[in-house]
Protein backbone atom coordinates (compact mmCIF):
# COMPACT_ATOMS: atom_id res chain seq x y z
CA UNK A 1 0.00 0.00 0.00
CA UNK A 2 2.76 2.27 0.81
CA UNK A 3 4.40 1.62 -2.46
CA UNK A 4 1.01 2.40 -4.23
CA UNK A 5 0.94 6.00 -2.72
CA UNK A 6 4.48 6.58 -3.29
CA UNK A 7 3.81 5.51 -7.11
CA UNK A 8 0.97 7.91 -7.02
CA UNK A 9 2.42 10.81 -5.92
CA UNK A 10 5.21 10.24 -8.75
CA UNK A 11 2.78 10.68 -11.23
CA UNK A 12 1.29 13.39 -9.64
CA UNK A 13 4.46 14.75 -9.73
CA UNK A 14 5.35 14.46 -13.40
CA UNK A 15 1.90 15.61 -14.20
CA UNK A 16 2.63 18.71 -12.99
CA UNK A 17 5.91 19.21 -14.22
CA UNK A 18 4.30 18.26 -17.49
CA UNK A 19 1.66 21.36 -17.02
CA UNK A 20 4.49 23.68 -16.17
CA UNK A 21 6.45 23.11 -19.13
CA UNK A 22 3.37 23.27 -21.33
CA UNK A 23 2.81 26.38 -19.43
CA UNK A 24 6.60 27.82 -20.50
CA UNK A 25 5.93 26.60 -23.68
CA UNK A 26 4.00 29.53 -25.99
CA UNK A 27 1.38 27.87 -28.29
CA UNK A 28 2.44 28.87 -32.05
CA UNK A 29 0.72 28.86 -34.91
CA UNK A 30 2.51 28.60 -38.45
CA UNK A 31 3.55 31.12 -39.70
CA UNK A 32 5.38 31.29 -43.22
CA UNK A 33 6.90 34.53 -44.66
CA UNK A 34 6.67 35.19 -48.64
CA UNK A 35 9.73 35.19 -50.25
CA UNK A 36 11.10 38.35 -52.14
CA UNK A 37 12.95 37.49 -55.12
CA UNK A 38 14.23 41.06 -55.04
CA UNK A 39 16.84 39.71 -52.35
CA UNK A 40 18.85 36.63 -52.40
CA UNK A 41 19.99 37.31 -49.01
CA UNK A 42 16.59 37.19 -47.74
CA UNK A 43 15.41 34.71 -49.30
CA UNK A 44 18.14 32.61 -47.77
CA UNK A 45 17.17 34.16 -44.34
CA UNK A 46 13.62 33.13 -45.21
CA UNK A 47 14.69 29.35 -46.46
CA UNK A 48 17.45 28.35 -43.89
CA UNK A 49 16.04 30.83 -41.15
CA UNK A 50 12.58 31.00 -40.18
CA UNK A 51 10.91 28.25 -38.22
CA UNK A 52 7.37 27.59 -38.03
CA UNK A 53 6.63 29.48 -35.73
CA UNK A 54 7.54 32.85 -37.29
CA UNK A 55 10.80 33.17 -35.45
CA UNK A 56 14.19 33.27 -36.51
CA UNK A 57 17.26 30.23 -35.63
CA UNK A 58 19.38 31.78 -33.98
CA UNK A 59 22.11 29.91 -35.98
CA UNK A 60 21.98 26.80 -38.03
CA UNK A 61 24.06 24.43 -36.03
CA UNK A 62 23.93 23.52 -32.14
CA UNK A 63 21.63 27.05 -31.44
CA UNK A 64 19.21 26.49 -34.15
CA UNK A 65 16.61 25.86 -31.89
CA UNK A 66 16.79 29.21 -30.37
CA UNK A 67 15.27 32.28 -30.76
CA UNK A 68 16.32 35.73 -29.66
CA UNK A 69 14.02 38.86 -29.74
CA UNK A 70 16.51 40.98 -31.34
CA UNK A 71 16.23 38.87 -34.32
CA UNK A 72 12.48 39.95 -34.80
CA UNK A 73 13.07 43.27 -33.76
CA UNK A 74 16.14 43.22 -37.16
CA UNK A 75 13.32 41.94 -39.46
CA UNK A 76 10.48 44.12 -38.74
CA UNK A 77 12.75 47.01 -39.67
CA UNK A 78 13.96 45.00 -42.41
CA UNK A 79 9.49 45.15 -43.41
CA UNK A 80 9.75 48.60 -43.18
CA UNK A 81 12.23 49.22 -45.14
CA UNK A 82 10.90 47.33 -48.38
CA UNK A 83 7.59 48.32 -47.19
CA UNK A 84 6.58 45.06 -47.11
CA UNK A 85 2.82 44.67 -45.26
CA UNK A 86 2.43 41.27 -45.49
CA UNK A 87 5.35 39.94 -44.05
CA UNK A 88 5.70 42.65 -41.60
CA UNK A 89 2.09 41.69 -39.53
CA UNK A 90 3.29 38.17 -40.23
CA UNK A 91 6.70 39.00 -38.02
CA UNK A 92 4.33 40.88 -35.81
CA UNK A 93 2.25 37.93 -35.25
CA UNK A 94 5.35 35.74 -34.40
CA UNK A 95 6.52 38.22 -31.86
CA UNK A 96 2.88 38.77 -30.16
CA UNK A 97 2.32 35.22 -30.21
CA UNK A 98 5.88 33.85 -29.03
CA UNK A 99 7.79 36.30 -27.16
CA UNK A 100 5.11 38.40 -25.03
CA UNK A 101 5.48 38.19 -21.54
CA UNK A 102 2.39 38.71 -19.09
CA UNK A 103 3.83 41.34 -17.75
CA UNK A 104 4.10 42.99 -21.44
CA UNK A 105 7.93 42.73 -21.60
CA UNK A 106 9.45 40.81 -24.62
CA UNK A 107 11.51 37.84 -23.61
CA UNK A 108 15.06 38.35 -24.42
CA UNK A 109 15.53 34.38 -25.54
CA UNK A 110 13.15 31.08 -26.70
CA UNK A 111 15.46 27.95 -25.45
CA UNK A 112 14.52 24.50 -25.00
CA UNK A 113 11.37 25.77 -25.46
CA UNK A 114 10.75 27.75 -22.66
CA UNK A 115 10.84 32.28 -22.44
CA UNK A 116 13.22 33.94 -20.30
CA UNK A 117 11.28 35.61 -17.82
CA UNK A 118 13.37 38.68 -18.29
CA UNK A 119 13.91 41.27 -21.25
CA UNK A 120 16.75 43.10 -22.60
CA UNK A 121 15.98 46.66 -23.11
CA UNK A 122 17.85 47.20 -26.52
CA UNK A 123 15.98 44.58 -28.01
CA UNK A 124 12.58 45.94 -26.42
CA UNK A 125 13.76 49.67 -27.49
CA UNK A 126 14.32 47.85 -31.29
CA UNK A 127 10.72 46.03 -31.17
CA UNK A 128 9.21 49.45 -30.09
CA UNK A 129 10.57 51.54 -32.73
CA UNK A 130 9.94 48.56 -35.12
CA UNK A 131 5.79 48.65 -33.45
CA UNK A 132 6.15 52.39 -33.99
CA UNK A 133 7.40 52.78 -37.16
CA UNK A 134 4.76 50.47 -38.02
CA UNK A 135 2.08 51.84 -36.49
CA UNK A 136 2.85 55.27 -38.13
CA UNK A 137 3.19 53.74 -41.49
CA UNK A 138 0.27 51.51 -42.09
CA UNK A 139 -2.02 52.36 -38.80
CA UNK A 140 -2.76 48.99 -37.44
CA UNK A 141 -4.87 49.01 -34.21
CA UNK A 142 -3.12 45.45 -32.94
CA UNK A 143 0.26 47.09 -33.61
CA UNK A 144 -0.59 50.46 -31.29
CA UNK A 145 -2.23 48.31 -28.27
CA UNK A 146 1.11 46.06 -28.43
CA UNK A 147 3.49 49.45 -28.60
CA UNK A 148 1.27 51.16 -26.03
CA UNK A 149 1.49 48.26 -23.51
CA UNK A 150 5.34 47.34 -24.40
CA UNK A 151 6.54 51.28 -23.50
CA UNK A 152 4.81 50.92 -20.16
CA UNK A 153 5.89 47.76 -19.50
CA UNK A 154 9.38 49.04 -19.76
CA UNK A 155 9.22 52.51 -17.92
CA UNK A 156 7.19 49.67 -14.92
CA UNK A 157 9.72 47.36 -14.82
CA UNK A 158 13.20 47.88 -17.02
CA UNK A 159 14.08 51.16 -15.02
CA UNK A 160 15.88 51.87 -11.66
CA UNK A 161 15.94 55.65 -10.19
CA UNK A 162 14.62 56.52 -13.63
CA UNK A 163 16.89 55.56 -15.70
CA UNK A 164 16.70 52.48 -17.96
CA UNK A 165 19.03 49.50 -17.12
CA UNK A 166 19.99 46.74 -19.28
CA UNK A 167 17.20 44.31 -17.86
CA UNK A 168 13.71 44.24 -16.21
CA UNK A 169 11.40 41.79 -14.60
CA UNK A 170 8.17 42.65 -12.20
CA UNK A 171 10.87 41.93 -9.67
CA UNK A 172 12.68 44.12 -8.61
CA UNK A 173 16.00 42.18 -7.32
CA UNK A 174 16.02 40.61 -10.81
CA UNK A 175 16.76 44.04 -12.37
CA UNK A 176 19.66 45.53 -13.60
CA UNK A 177 21.53 48.40 -12.48
CA UNK A 178 23.44 49.67 -14.80
CA UNK A 179 23.17 50.67 -18.35
CA UNK A 180 25.43 49.58 -21.58
CA UNK A 181 26.12 52.27 -23.51
CA UNK A 182 25.17 50.67 -26.83
CA UNK A 183 22.01 50.50 -25.88
CA UNK A 184 21.78 54.43 -24.87
CA UNK A 185 20.02 55.40 -27.69
CA UNK A 186 18.49 59.27 -27.53
CA UNK A 187 15.91 58.03 -30.23
CA UNK A 188 14.76 55.02 -28.79
CA UNK A 189 14.04 57.46 -25.18
CA UNK A 190 12.40 59.97 -27.66
CA UNK A 191 10.17 57.42 -28.47
CA UNK A 192 9.20 56.00 -24.41
CA UNK A 193 7.00 59.06 -23.67
CA UNK A 194 9.21 60.29 -21.01
CA UNK A 195 8.75 63.59 -19.23
CA UNK A 196 11.28 66.20 -20.69
CA UNK A 197 13.27 65.82 -17.10
CA UNK A 198 14.00 61.89 -17.23
CA UNK A 199 14.59 61.95 -20.55
CA UNK A 200 17.13 64.47 -20.09
CA UNK A 201 18.83 62.54 -17.69
CA UNK A 202 18.60 59.21 -19.74
CA UNK A 203 20.46 61.32 -22.60
CA UNK A 204 22.76 62.42 -20.61
CA UNK A 205 24.25 59.53 -19.83
CA UNK A 206 25.67 58.72 -23.56
CA UNK A 207 26.34 62.61 -23.76
CA UNK A 208 28.65 62.18 -21.23
CA UNK A 209 30.26 58.92 -22.15
CA UNK A 210 33.86 59.05 -21.56
CA UNK A 211 36.61 57.73 -24.20
CA UNK A 212 39.82 56.74 -23.62
CA UNK A 213 43.12 57.68 -25.14
CA UNK A 214 42.66 55.30 -27.82
CA UNK A 215 39.11 57.16 -28.57
CA UNK A 216 37.82 54.25 -27.63
CA UNK A 217 34.22 54.40 -25.72
CA UNK A 218 33.69 53.21 -21.84
CA UNK A 219 31.46 49.57 -21.56
CA UNK A 220 28.70 50.73 -18.54
CA UNK A 221 27.53 53.50 -16.63
CA UNK A 222 26.64 52.44 -13.12
CA UNK A 223 23.86 53.92 -11.72
CA UNK A 224 24.05 53.86 -8.10
CA UNK A 225 27.69 55.19 -8.14
CA UNK A 226 26.88 57.09 -11.28
CA UNK A 227 30.21 55.88 -12.65
CA UNK A 228 31.40 54.85 -15.70
CA UNK A 229 33.34 51.15 -16.08
CA UNK A 230 36.06 50.45 -19.35
CA UNK A 231 36.68 47.13 -19.95
CA UNK A 232 40.24 45.38 -21.01
CA UNK A 233 39.04 43.92 -24.17
CA UNK A 234 36.45 45.86 -26.40
CA UNK A 235 33.97 44.46 -28.45
CA UNK A 236 33.47 46.53 -31.90
CA UNK A 237 29.99 45.77 -32.22
CA UNK A 238 29.48 47.69 -28.58
CA UNK A 239 32.01 50.63 -29.95
CA UNK A 240 30.24 51.33 -33.12
CA UNK A 241 26.63 51.31 -31.42
CA UNK A 242 27.83 53.39 -28.63
CA UNK A 243 29.71 55.74 -31.56
CA UNK A 244 26.48 55.83 -33.07
CA UNK A 245 24.34 56.87 -30.21
CA UNK A 246 26.63 59.62 -28.74
CA UNK A 247 26.76 60.96 -32.69
CA UNK A 248 23.24 61.98 -32.45
CA UNK A 249 24.27 64.57 -29.81
CA UNK A 250 27.70 65.50 -30.52
CA UNK A 251 30.73 65.13 -33.00
CA UNK A 252 32.41 61.52 -32.59
CA UNK A 253 35.94 62.88 -34.22
CA UNK A 254 38.18 60.57 -32.15
CA UNK A 255 36.65 57.45 -32.42
CA UNK A 256 35.63 58.04 -36.26
CA UNK A 257 39.58 59.05 -36.67
CA UNK A 258 40.35 55.64 -35.09
CA UNK A 259 38.01 54.09 -37.23
CA UNK A 260 39.94 55.25 -40.53
CA UNK A 261 43.28 54.36 -39.17
CA UNK A 262 42.24 51.22 -38.41
CA UNK A 263 40.91 50.77 -42.17
CA UNK A 264 43.69 52.13 -43.87
CA UNK A 265 46.61 50.33 -41.60
CA UNK A 266 44.94 46.54 -41.68
CA UNK A 267 42.24 46.46 -44.55
CA UNK A 268 39.57 44.36 -42.24
CA UNK A 269 38.15 45.65 -38.71
CA UNK A 270 38.46 42.21 -36.29
CA UNK A 271 35.78 41.49 -33.55
CA UNK A 272 37.43 42.64 -30.29
CA UNK A 273 40.75 44.38 -29.61
CA UNK A 274 43.20 45.23 -26.45
CA UNK A 275 42.27 49.11 -25.78
CA UNK A 276 45.06 49.90 -24.89
CA UNK A 277 47.36 48.01 -27.40
CA UNK A 278 44.66 48.22 -30.26
CA UNK A 279 45.91 44.93 -31.01
CA UNK A 280 43.32 42.18 -32.21
CA UNK A 281 42.53 39.62 -29.95
CA UNK A 282 40.36 37.60 -32.04
CA UNK A 283 40.83 36.47 -35.60
CA UNK A 284 37.40 36.69 -36.77
CA UNK A 285 35.56 38.87 -38.97
CA UNK A 286 32.02 39.81 -38.39
CA UNK A 287 29.67 40.79 -41.07
CA UNK A 288 27.42 42.31 -38.29
CA UNK A 289 30.67 44.41 -37.00
CA UNK A 290 30.99 45.48 -40.93
CA UNK A 291 27.38 46.60 -40.94
CA UNK A 292 27.27 48.93 -37.63
CA UNK A 293 30.24 50.57 -39.07
CA UNK A 294 28.54 51.23 -42.10
CA UNK A 295 25.85 52.54 -40.05
CA UNK A 296 28.23 54.75 -38.27
CA UNK A 297 29.95 55.58 -41.72
CA UNK A 298 26.80 56.71 -43.21
CA UNK A 299 26.20 58.95 -39.54
CA UNK A 300 29.24 60.97 -39.78
CA UNK A 301 28.84 61.31 -44.13
CA UNK A 302 31.97 59.27 -44.65
CA UNK A 303 31.05 57.66 -48.10
CA UNK A 304 34.61 56.62 -48.92
CA UNK A 305 34.96 54.89 -45.45
CA UNK A 306 31.47 53.50 -46.02
CA UNK A 307 32.55 52.30 -49.67
CA UNK A 308 35.82 50.75 -48.27
CA UNK A 309 33.94 49.12 -45.77
CA UNK A 310 31.33 47.83 -47.53
CA UNK A 311 33.73 46.39 -50.08
CA UNK A 312 35.11 44.29 -47.67
CA UNK A 313 32.08 43.11 -45.83
CA UNK A 314 31.13 41.70 -49.40
CA UNK A 315 34.20 39.63 -49.82
CA UNK A 316 32.94 37.64 -46.82
CA UNK A 317 30.25 36.58 -48.57
CA UNK A 318 28.90 33.06 -49.98
CA UNK A 319 29.47 34.30 -53.77
CA UNK A 320 29.42 30.29 -55.02
CA UNK A 321 25.86 30.37 -56.93
CA UNK A 322 25.77 26.21 -57.25
CA UNK A 323 25.68 26.50 -53.63
CA UNK A 324 22.28 26.75 -51.44
CA UNK A 325 23.98 29.38 -48.87
CA UNK A 326 24.56 31.68 -52.07
CA UNK A 327 24.40 35.33 -51.31
CA UNK A 328 24.15 34.69 -48.04
CA UNK A 329 27.18 34.90 -44.94
CA UNK A 330 26.82 31.66 -44.10
CA UNK A 331 29.38 29.41 -44.73
CA UNK A 332 30.12 26.00 -46.39
CA UNK A 333 29.77 24.10 -43.18
CA UNK A 334 26.63 25.98 -42.18
CA UNK A 335 28.18 28.29 -39.85
CA UNK A 336 26.57 31.51 -39.00
CA UNK A 337 24.59 33.72 -36.92
CA UNK A 338 21.41 35.31 -38.12
CA UNK A 339 22.72 38.61 -36.98
CA UNK A 340 25.37 38.28 -39.51
CA UNK A 341 22.87 37.90 -42.01
CA UNK A 342 19.90 40.38 -40.71
CA UNK A 343 22.51 43.02 -40.60
CA UNK A 344 23.99 43.15 -44.11
CA UNK A 345 19.85 43.09 -45.12
CA UNK A 346 19.54 46.25 -43.34
CA UNK A 347 22.67 48.14 -44.80
CA UNK A 348 21.09 48.18 -48.41
CA UNK A 349 18.20 50.61 -47.14
CA UNK A 350 20.36 52.52 -44.14
CA UNK A 351 19.75 53.91 -40.76
CA UNK A 352 15.88 53.07 -39.66
CA UNK A 353 14.93 55.99 -38.56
Amino acid sequence: MRHRKIVILMIMSLCLLGCQSIKNTPKTETIRYTENQKSRLATVIFQEFASKNGLLSTNLTNRKNEYLAESMGLLMLYFIQTNDKTNYMKSFQAVKQSLILPNHLISWEIKEGKRSDTNALIDDLRLIKALDLGARKWGNKEVKQLLSKTIDANKAYTMYEDYFVDFGSEQSENRAKEITLSYAAPSYYKRMQLTPEILEKNVEVIRNAPQDANGLYAKKFDIQTKTYQFDDTVHMIDQLLTARNVQEIKSTSKFHQLLKEKMKKDGKLYGQYNRKTLQPVVRYESPAVYSYAIFYSQAVKDKTLEKAINKRMNQLKNHHKNTQYYGSYIAKNGETHIFDNLLPLLTKGGWVR
